[in-house]
């Protein structure tokens, strides 16, 4: 069975679209030099289809693994055996298996490959939620609810009176939908600038070679502005496809989903309001109860925890570039310079690491400046988030260019209607 799914889903590497047969072409008029004869090229549905099998496959998996976790972790909490269970075999099992599943059905697309790290980021980070006692509420009280909890890469919401999975009312179903229309067509319009300019579309001189460093060239309006368009991508395209599974799971079964990202580029008031109740709500709620709690509650210190917990995202990060780096064959095309990505290790460390000093920084800062803080006029909410981003946009290739490198968003554009431009 496995070895049909392999042939039929995976035997199409989905490295480019097909430019033979686009959905349209047009003429654009000659305005501020972009005239030209254009094509909208047909997104790819295998595209998603590759997605969508591999996590399936994997919730297969998280299921029985997470009858494994509750009947040796859960119910035998704080016992050599549950730790022996913990970090012996299902952690180590959680960050193997892409090592061997990517090899396994040969997946070349690299934006299809990250979706296998769902594996090591959610069972991991859920495994040490168990060993330690913080797992989400109603979770933990029968199997059939952990199993629930396990078997969807994008969580579920429990309802807190009835402790059972919150039914997806239809006004809800269709607020997912429309969410997931409007990023898909900002995520093809975005996309297709970015692409069409490789994604710096500003000029800026920054090298980071050792020989022509200069600190000064953070603050160049080029490399910030490339910054913020890459850091948009990023979030929008990680947006478009937590959604659109989320809006699938809410349509199909009408069960409440996680909302995994709440406009973080835009609407942040706060550092802490963008990594903590905005951004990637999905990695950060396995974070706060796998790495955040626990050291809290060893240390009971606020500060420490946060550190710790911006330090293991940073990890989670780089092992992503390890899984990146995988060789693949390579298929012709344009995408087949990305088949030899060797990524630089350490960036994606650093950039967690200097969110985590800006949050102490934060926690500190109000903690001694609440009297004089109150007498600050309020900012309107658009310059406040602008100023929050500023304060990571200077350092923020040190999160994006790796990806941007390794051709993920190249790959990604595989299963959206890119605008291209052909003579």
């Amino acid at each position: 069975m496995i070895a049909l799914i392999k042939q039929l889903v995976f035997g199409d590497k989905c490295l480019q679209h097909d430019y033979s047969n686009p959905l349209i072409i047009f003429e654009a008029p000659n305005i501020l030099h972009l005239g030209g004869t254009y094509a909208i090229l047909r997104p790819r549905l295998l595209f998603w289809i590759q997605i969508a099998t591999l996590i399936l496959i994997q919730a297969i998996i998280a299921i029985s693994l997470a009858t494994v976790i509750y009947k040796f972790i859960i119910k035998q909490r704080g016992s050599f055996a549950s730790f022996l269970v913990g970090w012996g075999f299902v952690v180590p099992f959680a960050i193997a298996f892409p090592f061997y599943a990517i090899p396994y059905f040969d997946v070349q697309n690299r934006a299809v490959l990250v979706s296998v790290a769902a594996t090591p980021t959610l069972i991991g980070f859920r495994c040490l939620e168990a060993l330690y006692g913080f797992s989400p509420p109603a979770v933990e009280d029968t199997l059939w609810h952990y199993c629930i909890y396990y078997s969807s890469v994008i969580e579920f919401v429990f309802d807190e009176k009835t402790r059972l999975p919150a039914v997806a009312s239809k006004g809800e179903v269709y607020e997912k939908g429309k969410t997931f229309a409007i990023n898909f067509m900002f995520s093809c319009l975005l996309l297709s600038f970015m692409e069409s300019f490789e994604y710096r579309p500003f000029h800026c001189a920054i090298e980071e070679d050792g020989k022509s460093f200069r600190l000064s060239r953070f603050i160049h309006p080029g490399h910030i502005a490339n910054n913020f368009l890459s850091a948009v991508s990023t979030s929008l395209t990680i947006s478009t496809g937590t959604v659109a599974f989320g809006f699938g799971i809410c349509a199909l079964f009408r069960i409440r989903t996680l909302d995994v990202f709440d406009n973080p580029m835009f609407g942040s008031t706060s550092v802490s309001d963008f990594w903590g109740k905005r951004w990637n709500r999905l990695v950060h709620g396995v974070l706060k109860r796998g790495v955040y709690k626990p050291v809290r509650k060893q240390c009971n210190n606020k500060t420490i925890a946060a550190l710790a917990a911006f330090i293991a995202s940073g990890a989670l990060h780089e092992y992503i570039l390890v899984l990146l780096s995988l060789p693949v064959l390579v298929d012709g095309g344009n995408s087949s310079k990305y088949m030899t990505f060797t990524p630089v290790y350490g960036k994606q460390f650093c950039f967690f690491a200097w969110n985590g000093m800006l949050m102490a920084f934060e926690y500190f800062a109000l903690k001694w400046s609440i009297p004089m803080a109150l007498n600050i006029p309020k900012l309107p909410n658009m310059l406040r988030s602008l100023l929050v981003v500023l304060m990571a946009l200077p350092v923020a290739h040190w999160f994006t260019d790796e990806y941007v490198k390794s051709g993920i968003f190249s790959h990604f554009v595989v299963g959206f209607p890119m605008v291209v431009r052909l003579r």
